[in-house]
């Protein structure tokens, strides 16, 4: 399925970059812009964020799915964050 037309990713690119971002960050949240750096792109018209979001939550099994007690609940498994509030292009802290 394809996530975001602009860089033509499916799921299984999401779910690659996913696995490029645990292998150097095992613990934490990981934003849209890690995934769009994995592999090797950036965001363009924005329209698939969530829908990326959803995506690499279904892939990053790091804590096997349950509450990591993580500080402001910024991670998959604390809540659904809004796309905006976790995009992180330039490497900014989000």
């Amino acid at each position: 399925m394809i996530v975001c037309s602009c860089n033509a990713l499916s799921h299984h690119d999401i779910r690659e970059a996913v696995s490029r971002v645990r292998a150097v960050r095992p613990v934490g949240p990981i934003t849209v812009g890690q995934l769009y750096r994995a592999l090797g792109k950036r965001p363009k018209c924005g329209n698939c964020l969530s829908h990326a979001t959803e995506h690499a939550r279904l892939h990053d099994t790091a804590g096997g799915g349950e509450c990591c007690k993580c500080p402001g609940a910024r991670c998959w498994s604390c809540e659904r964050v809004e796309a905006a509030d976790i995009l992180d292009v330039d490497g900014a802290a989000a």
